[in-house]
């Protein structure tokens, strides 16, 4: 009895609802809609009419959001597209920069008396240091009309060393501790001169000795030892390093000075040769 009457219930109100339904149609399309009836279907109707619309309203806006969102995604990637781009001019203008840097260090040593017939940049390529040698592989060679002989220096003017070996495209360096360096050298602050030469004892503490030096020779520590010409192996005015202790040798007769080189020959990764 419960069900039929359930049952016959529903299908009442689906009857009314479809009455109600088809007078609001009619209604809407003859005019009428201000009746009673008509406002009594709004009733009915007015809350899924406002659904409808508002789920549409919700559609609408979550499509605008994403093609605003699209919209931004391709604004963002163009964005660090530029970054990226500027990153590269910055570091090139770095390395520009940098390069025009050692250019006027040379300028700087050529007015300051440094006359050099050829210079040729190089990259250092490897070092090799042990207890009887010191020495470093750079990337420049007979190509480069690099030659035996020649000079090595950093951007700063230090000097490194001298070329000992050429291929086509390499070329070995002595640095300035070596055992066989020797560079006729002077004080820069009071014009003592000497020559400034490897050491096996000094050599493992990365310094080399200012030796053969006068008589009651004026020497302190933190000194500039510069290179002097003399021998015409190395250019004059060059800066070998400074004065880091002053010293009388085994047999209590002769001074010498120790000389810490000022170019860093383990770190240094760019030089020029010049002669």
């Amino acid at each position: 009895m419960k069900h039929f009457l359930r049952s016959k219930g529903l299908k009442a109100t689906a009857i009314v609802l479809t009455v109600i339904l088809a007078i609001a149609l009619a209604s809407v399309l003859w005019g009428g809609g201000t009746s009673f009836l008509a406002s009594g279907v709004r009733v009915v109707t007015g809350p899924i009419e406002r659904a409808f619309f508002g789920a549409a309203d919700w559609a609408g806006s979550a499509v605008a959001s994403f093609e605003e969102f699209q919209t931004l995604k391709a604004e963002n990637a163009e964005l660090q597209l530029k970054l990226a781009q500027m990153e590269a001019e910055i570091r090139l203008a770095k390395t520009s920069n940098e390069e025009n840097a050692r250019l006027r260090t040379l300028l700087g040593l050529v007015e300051n008396g440094a006359t050099f017939e050829n210079v040729t940049t190089a990259s250092v390529i490897s070092f090799d240091a042990s207890n009887w040698s010191s020495s470093l592989a750079i990337g420049a060679g007979s190509v480069n009309d690099v030659e035996v002989g020649d000079c090595v220096i950093t951007a700063e003017g230090f000097l490194v060393g001298q070329i000992i070996s050429v291929s086509a495209t390499t070329s070995q360096v002595r640095t300035v501790i070596d055992l066989d360096s020797s560079i006729g050298a002077l004080v820069d602050r009071n014009g003592v001169s000497g020559i400034a030469s490897g050491d096996y004892e000094l050599m493992r503490k990365g310094v080399l000795r200012l030796g053969y030096l006068p008589v009651g020779a004026d020497l302190l520590n933190g000194d500039t030892v510069l290179s002097s010409g003399k021998g015409e192996a190395f250019p004059a005015g060059l800066v070998i390093g400074k004065i880091s202790a002053y010293r009388i040798d085994d047999s209590g007769m002769n001074w010498y000075g120790e000389v810490t080189p000022s170019a860093d020959l383990n770190a240094v990764t760019q030089i020029f040769v010049v002669r």
